[in-house]
C-alpha cells in the first residue's frame, strides 16, 4: 500500500499436489491452510484496499480493471507468450511447454504448444458462469437458464445474501465472494 499502486491481485495460498509444500503439510512439518484465517485475511485485505481507493472488480483483484485482466474473466480470446503460457482462442485453450529449456527447444523445432483442449458449448457456458460470477459485473440471469441452474439454488443464494440481482445480472455479494467457487460447483451439480 505504501507504493501507492493502482492495482493489486491477491490470492490465497493453494497447496498444490506433488509439490514440496504439499509434502511438508502432509507430514505435519507445516500446518494446513486455515480457511477461517484465509477468510479473515481476505476481509481485511478488502477493507484496506478499498480504503486506499482500489475498487474491487474480481474476487482476487482490486483497482482499475485492465483490458488484459478483463479478457480472462469475460472469456475473451487472448494469446499467451513464453514458457508455460496459456492461450484461449475461439473456444480452444492451449498451453506452451512449461520448462524454459523445453520451450526453447520446441520453438526451434517449430511447435511450442504442449497441449490443447477444445471446449464444448456447455463447457464454454459453465466457464462463463465460473469466471463471470467472480466479477463485480456478475453474469446475466439468462446464463443461469441456459445452463439449467435450478431456480431454487439461485433463490437460496439470494436469500442467504450470497448473491444479489442488479438489473439483468446476478452478482456475488461481499459475503458471497468468500464462497463463490463452492456456489458455482453447487449450481452446476
Amino acid at each position: 500500500m505504501e507504493l501507492n499502486t493502482d492495482h493489486i491481485s491477491a490470492y490465497s495460498l493453494i497447496v498444490e499436489p506433488g509439490t514440496k509444500l504439499e509434502r511438508l503439510v502432509r507430514s505435519g512439518t507445516l500446518p494446513a491452510v486455515d480457511e477461517d484465517l484465509n477468510a479473515q485475511k481476505y476481509e481485511l485485505a478488502t477493507e484496506l484496499f478499498e480504503a486506499a481507493g482500489l475498487k474491487w472488480y474480481e474476487v482476487s483483484n482490486w483497482g482499475k480493471p485492465s483490458r488484459h485482466n478483463s479478457a480472462y474473466w469475460e472469456s475473451q480470446d487472448w494469446w499467451g507468450y513464453g514458457p508455460g503460457a496459456h492461450s484461449h482462442l475461439a473456444g480452444n485453450r492451449f498451453w506452451n511447454q512449461k520448462h524454459p529449456t523445453s520451450y526453447q527447444a520446441s520453438i526451434a523445432s517449430g511447435l511450442a504448444v504442449a497441449g490443447r483442449e477444445e471446449l464444448t458449448r456447455d463447457q464454454q457456458l459453465e466457464e462463463q458462469l465460473m469466471l463471470g460470477l467472480r466479477t463485480a459485473t456478475g453474469v446475466p440471469k439468462t446464463l443461469m437458464r441456459a445452463i439449467n441452474v435450478a431456480k431454487e439454488k439461485v433463490a437460496l443464494a439470494i436469500a442467504n445474501q450470497k448473491l444479489e440481482i442488479r438489473g439483468e445480472n446476478l452478482v456475488v455479494t461481499k459475503a458471497g465472494r468468500l464462497v463463490v467457487d463452492a456456489m458455482v460447483l453447487d449450481f452446476l451439480s
